[in-house]
This record gives C-alpha cells, sequence and structure tokens, in this order.
C-alpha cells in the first residue's frame, strides 16, 4: 500500500514537471535535471540498496518515471519547434508573395492577413516565448521565434534566403 502511494506521488510530481516545463518554460531544464538525478540518485541509491538486500523496485519505478518524463519533455520540446519552423514557412511564404505583388516587404506580419495568409498563427504551444518576431528596416527583414528561451531565436533572414539564429 505504501509503495502506491509512493508510485502515485512520484507519477503526480512527474506530470506537473512535464507540464511546467513543455507549457511554460520549453527548454528541457527540467528534464535535463531529472536525468541528472536519476543518473547520479536514484540509480547510485538503487544499486545500494540492492547490495543491501532491500527492496529496489520502488527506486526503479522512480528511475523509470523521471527518465520517461525527461524523454517526453524533450520531445515535446522537439515538437514545439517543428511547429513553429512549420508555421514560420508558411508565413515566409506569404512574405514572398506579398514582396511580388507591393515591391517591398511588409512593415508588419499584420498587413499580410487576410489577403496572403489568413491569420499570423502563434508560434509554439507554449504559454511563454510562443509568438512570432519579425522586424523589415530598409528593407532588410526576417522572421523569427525562440527555439530554446530566452536565448536561441532561430530567424529567417529574406534577404539570404535562409535560416541561422540571432543568439
Amino acid at each position: 500500500m505504501e509503495q502506491n502511494k509512493t508510485l502515485r506521488k512520484t507519477l503526480i510530481i512527474a506530470i506537473c514537471l512535464f507540464l511546467i516545463d513543455v507549457l511554460f518554460l520549453n527548454q528541457g531544464i527540467i528534464g535535463a535535471i531529472a536525468l541528472l538525478v536519476v543518473v547520479f540518485w536514484l540509480i547510485p541509491k538503487s544499486i545500494f540498496l540492492w547490495l543491501k538486500k532491500q527492496s529496489v523496485k520502488p527506486q526503479l519505478y522512480k528511475c523509470a518515471i523521471y527518465f520517461l518524463m525527461a524523454v517526453l519533455i524533450f520531445g515535446a520540446n522537439y515538437l514545439n519547434n517543428q511547429i513553429a519552423k512549420s508555421r514560420a514557412n508558411q508565413i515566409i511564404g506569404a512574405v514572398e508573395k506579398f514582396k511580388a505583388v507591393n515591391h517591398r516587404y511588409p512593415k508588419k506580419l499584420a498587413e499580410l492577413a487576410p489577403e496572403y495568409i489568413e491569420a499570423i498563427p502563434t508560434a509554439k504551444y507554449t504559454l511563454y516565448a510562443n509568438g512570432f518576431f519579425y522586424s523589415n528596416r530598409d528593407d532588410h527583414a526576417f522572421i523569427g521565434y525562440v527555439a530554446l528561451p530566452p536565448f536561441g531565436r532561430r530567424i529567417y533572414d529574406f534577404n539570404q534566403k535562409k535560416w541561422g539564429y540571432l543568439d
């Protein structure tokens, strides 16, 4: 019975940490910390308990839960960035159509909707750093999104027609 409580508590903590990282932070930092805890605390503790001939099942369950949580965090963050790049490519297409018709880049993304794109989407399914940023100065335009907050801003340069990182 006590083992079930411990397992339930571990699952609740893992789900909360997953949601915090995926929805708010979107960095994978909690996943990385969880992996470090698994490798440098939970696994050695399991080995120690095994050597003392004590039950290691609860520890192994914790290892598995936190390891799975970390993998899911990294997967969700990767998926969010793929979604952001796909949506950015849609906007890039709309900007290029705008330029072909108007012989200039739009001053703001809002100029694209609804004629060139139905609406400007959010970049990611997160609550923090989830939008696109766009700049057009002296007909040098770029669009970007935050791939790894707070920095790690991925940008597309319209003049060079290629992706890069701002920082």
